[in-house]
């Protein structure tokens, strides 16, 4: 139960789940998602989550589902806010995920912000 605990913890302390994807390298941002996220996600479920929220923003659409068919994984992203924070953008999202395990739809948020033109990382 403590290991399901922790990011709920880390979400109250405000690492929330907030991302641009697009505009992330993309390697940096899935390690530094795996991370954060639950273990049963493949590098591929990460590749298709970021490519989803990439999607979602201030002005788009709010919520989109994934799937992956190779893992069979699934769950849902939602664009919850833009912020500044120390002079920079940041960007807040939700995640939600059913990989098979009892933690299935657990809440995950993170915060990502721009720390320099086009590159976004997890704040801390």
């Amino acid at each position: 139960m403590l290991r399901h605990t922790f990011p709920i913890m880390m979400a109250c302390l405000g690492l929330g789940v907030a991302l641009a994807p697009a505009l992330v390298r993309p390697a940096m941002a899935q390690q530094a998602m795996q991370s954060y996220l639950p273990r049963r996600l493949a590098g591929s479920d990460v590749d298709i989550l970021r490519h989803e929220a990439a999607k979602l923003g201030p002005q788009g659409p709010k919520k989109e589902s994934w799937k992956n068919p190779k893992t069979g994984n699934s769950g849902t992203v939602t664009f919850r806010k833009q912020y500044e924070q120390a002079g920079m953008t940041c960007r807040s999202f939700g995640y939600t995920f059913h990989t098979g395990t009892s933690s299935d739809g657990l809440p995950y948020k993170l915060n990502w912000c721009e720390k320099s033109p086009g590159n976004w990382a997890i704040a801390s």
